[in-house]
């Protein structure tokens, strides 16, 4: 009659090889005899009792609890798979709460890897991933003018072009002008400027967007400025009008102009930038005539026709470009077409996915770092395998044991770090710079979630798999050739490789974060070409009601600059109607006098920027040659013009400029102007910007509605908006500023998107280090604490505390070596893909390579201390005995 086989297999493990055969038939033998005296019950207790002699308490206790009931739970009874899945999950519960410190750091290592992914792949979702919240997004593009030679786009398009490509074209539905505005909004609470929109009738229908009251425009609205109808937003008709629906048809007067109301967008509507009101726009008869194709001003979106590809699209707009380019200052220019969504998010596309690919880097030390813990934890547990597989365990369950023991761990800390990623999203918004579109999307969706859960799975896979292959072969008699520790050298090369690749990523991170760190300050250190401190500037816009003609406007500026000079603490004052670094640009077409082989192709463009005489002295700006505007060229009776060192440069090589001639397209036309002077170059599209091309006229001579007021103060600027305001409402009651900023905010936000990459790039690779050296540390300490007894016969056979010192440091640096030595390899491979977010560093910086090798080194240095000196405490005597 044959014994239980589960305490059969239980002495079978337990009792010496070389006497294995003999006890075991001993035992049989009293089992036959007790079973045929007492009955086979009696016989199996006794059986059980033999067997659970030779086990721990503890162990005993479980096996009794499985003798008594094989499932834990009668529910599941039938349900074999289930009630085992339930029972491992229990049971790995149970480890968890018997393992504390493994538990916690295990966890808040994969919170915070997990967190940190899930916050930054939120960002990318919401700006490079989700759709537009437009009908059929895909078919709606950006389209520009194209300087065919370099393929140099233009971010804006002339008048006569546009009117030409919409009545011509035949792959767009609909083509429509985006304008930014602001309007003067008068009533009888005083006066306020609200955001606005400006666009041609054809727009709503373009994106798709219904009005939820009234009508959209009109066709006819868009072709006279006589047209003063307003669509409001529903958050400005709840603001304004209390959510009235008889507010439709009433009046609201904007710059001094009655606008009746024929519409409210549908709540939660936007489109790229906020708005609250939205009004016609139409273009001038004046500015359709081909003299005015070299103006390049308007802002074209476009919805290409159902069935047609961008690329068919592309081909047809090209045909069309060829059919224009006879026309005045056409020759060289092209048509560009992509899609809005990619236009929005194109400078951004690089730097987001850079930061997640840190974030990515962070993910695999995670990994790396808790497959560490999970290794030395299954090693402890070796003596548990192996007596569960005497048991009657198979491999593939005690795979499934501690695969579900890896993923319920993963999936846990996946939890924390969806918390962690709620609470970090609102400050990873607020230190993102404001140029990154869509970031009032960033939320946590089912898109986020399903990625969450899915690194989280992915994550478990990961970091149990290759302890969980090594633990489940446990032979049944393994834990008894392995004294006590279960250390194996299969074990520790495995451990040794994980540190390896733990500190290569993160010399990768590293040394990404200091170019990125040494190109932030090499491009805070350029000269812009003009003076950002102690510069105050002040935006203001003039309604066209009250100063329609040039004559008022230019008295209007002439006055309000006279005023703002008086001001205690101001130098100087000047004024431009393209500040640097605002972001507003102007370009116009350019010929050079009496050179008949530029008189008609039309292909010169500059930088347009009306400014008042001072605006150079005030702004810091030096004249290479020549001189600023005088009273009578400021005045208009003369025309002048100022160009910068690059139109000098490529222009008039080896001669003076001054005093030549050149023709420059502006609001009123061709404009025939004398050079009075050169300045030096300006970065006005940022500091690191290449110059380009500029002309220079007078602001008296050639007003514009709109300009930016800079002053020179030398005072605290604290109170200086109120004063600004006070005179300009002593000019005009009905006029309120635009805006008022420092010139070093403008500049600041030029650096936010490099500060942005810089310090989260920089902080996952802090983070990466850390955990190296985390990871370092609990290798050498594991190795030391494995090899006390070794330690013990070292010193008892004369080894000093010097040298136990240096044998573990030198295990510690040795695999950091090797550590850095990869990570080295990885930059150099990967250093082309940051090349374009880098200014004046190379890649391949040595600078930087040399002081982040130094850094990990001194990290891998100070893990490797502390378990290294520990070792030299070990006791020989107590070590001795122990063995």
């Amino acid at each position: 009659m044959t014994p239980p086989r589960i305490p059969r297999l239980l002495l079978g493990a337990v009792v010496d090889p070389a006497e294995r055969r003999y006890v075991l038939s001993d035992l049989e033998e009293e089992y036959e005899a007790l079973s045929a005296a007492r009955g086979r019950d009696v016989a199996n207790r006794w059986y059980w009792s033999q067997a659970l002699r030779s086990v721990p308490p503890s162990l005993g206790r479980r096996l009794r609890r499985r003798r008594r009931s094989r499932w834990p739970d009668r529910r599941w009874r039938g349900h074999a798979l289930l009630g085992s899945l339930i029972q491992d999950a229990r049971y790995a519960i149970r480890g968890f709460r018997r393992t504390p410190g493994f538990t916690v750091v295990a966890l808040v290592t994969l919170m915070i890897g997990i967190g940190a992914s899930t916050a930054i792949f939120t960002v990318v979702n919401a700006v490079l991933i989700r759709p537009l919240p437009f009908s059929d997004p895909d078919q709606l593009v950006r389209v520009r003018e194209m300087r065919l030679e370099g393929n140099t786009l233009s971010p804006y398009v002339s008048p006569p072009n546009f009117v030409d490509w919409r009545e011509q074209n035949t792959t767009f539905s609909y083509m429509s002008v985006v304008s930014g505005a602001s309007f003067v909004l008068t009533s009888e609470q005083g006066v306020e400027r609200v955001r606005g929109m400006s666009v041609s009738p054809e727009f709503f229908p373009l994106i798709g967007v219904q009005v939820a009251r009234g009508r959209p425009f009109r066709p006819e609205e868009g072709d006279s400025d006589e047209s003063r109808v307003v669509i409001l937003s529903h958050g400005f008709w709840q603001r304004w009008f209390g959510g009235d629906p008889t507010a439709l048809g009433k009046t609201l007067t904007l710059d001094d102009h009655g606008y009746r109301v024929v519409g409210v967008l549908p709540p939660g509507f936007r489109f790229l930038e906020p708005a609250d009101l939205w009004t016609p726009f139409a273009i001038p008869a004046e500015n359709r005539t081909d003299g005015m194709r070299g103006a390049r001003y308007l802002e074209v979106l476009a919805r290409i026709k159902p069935g047609v590809t961008l690329e068919q699209a592309q081909q047809q707009m090209d045909a069309l470009a060829r059919r224009l380019e006879g026309r005045p200052n056409n020759a060289g220019w092209g048509i560009a077409l992509r899609t809005l969504h990619e236009d929005m998010v194109q400078e951004h596309r690089r730097a987001l996915l850079l930061v997640l690919g840190a974030v990515g880097f962070v993910m695999l030390i995670v990994c790396a770092n808790v497959a560490n813990l999970v290794l030395a934890r299954s090693t402890r547990r070796l003596k548990e395998s192996a007596l569960r597989s005497a048991l009657g365990a198979s491999r593939t369950r005690l795979f499934r044991q501690m695969l579900t023991e890896s993923l319920l761990l993963a999936v846990t800390g996946g939890v924390l770090g969806v918390v962690v990623a709620q609470w970090t999203i609102a400050p990873l918004i607020r230190l993102a710079p404001t140029v990154i579109p869509r970031l009032d999307g960033v939320r946590l969706d089912g898109a986020v979630l399903g990625f969450s859960v899915g690194v989280s799975l992915l994550t478990g896979l990961l970091f149990s798999l290759v302890p969980t292959l090594l633990a489940s072969r446990a032979e049944p008699g393994l834990f008894l050739r392995v004294a006590g520790t279960g250390v194996g050298r299969r074990r520790q090369r495995l451990r040794a490789t994980l540190i390896v690749a733990e500190v290569a990523l993160s010399m990768v991170l590293l040394i990404g974060a200091g170019l990125m760190t040494r190109s932030f300050v090499r491009l805070r250190g350029v000269d812009p070409g003009f003076a950002f401190e102690n510069i105050m500037t002040a935006s203001l816009g003039l309604p066209a009601s009250r100063y329609e003609s040039a004559e008022r406007q230019s008295a209007f500026y002439a006055r309000l600059l006279e005023d703002l000079a008086a001001l205690d603490g101001v130098e100087s004052v000047g004024a431009t109607t393209n500040l640097p670094m605002s972001g507003s640009r102007m370009t116009f077409g350019y010929r050079i006098e009496g050179r008949p082989e530029d008189a008609a192709d039309g292909r010169l463009v500059a930088e347009y920027h009306a400014t008042s005489a001072d605006y150079f002295r005030t702004m810091h700006i030096e004249f290479t040659s020549g001189r600023t505007f005088t009273a009578a060229e400021s005045g208009g009776r003369t025309k002048a013009v100022v160009i910068n060192q690059t139109l000098a440069r490529r222009r008039f090589p080896g001669s003076t400029p001054v005093g030549e001639r050149i023709t420059v397209v502006s609001q009123g036309g061709p404009t025939s102007r004398e050079i009075v002077g050169v300045i030096a170059d300006v970065k006005h599209a940022g500091p690191a910007s290449s110059p380009r091309e500029e002309v220079y006229v007078p602001l008296g001579d050639d007003p514009w509605r709109f300009a930016t007021i800079v002053l020179d103060v030398r005072g605290p600027e604290g109170g200086l908006r109120e004063a600004i305001q006070a005179r300009l409402s002593a000019i005009d009651p009905a006029l309120p500023l635009s805006s008022a900023q420092p010139m070093r905010q403008l500049i600041a936000g030029w650096l936010a998107p490099l500060r942005f990459q810089m310090l989260l790039v920089g902080l996952f690779a802090v983070v990466a280090l850390a955990l190296a050296g985390v990871g370092i540390y609990g290798v050498i300490a594991y190795i030391v604490g494995a090899r006390t007894n070794e330690i013990g016969v070292r010193m008892a056979l004369g080894a000093g505390s010097g040298k136990i010192f240096r044998l573990f440091l030198g295990q510690g640096m040795a695999l950091a070596g090797l550590g850095a030595a990869l990570g080295l390899v990885g930059a150099l491979a990967l250093s082309r893909l940051v090349r374009s977010l880098l200014f004046d560093v190379t890649p391949y910086d040595p600078m930087t390579f040399l002081s982040i090798t130094g850094v990990v080194l001194l990290v891998a240095g100070v893990a490797s201390y502390l378990p290294a000196r520990r070792a030299t405490r070990v006791d020989a005597v107590s070590a001795l005995k122990t063995e």
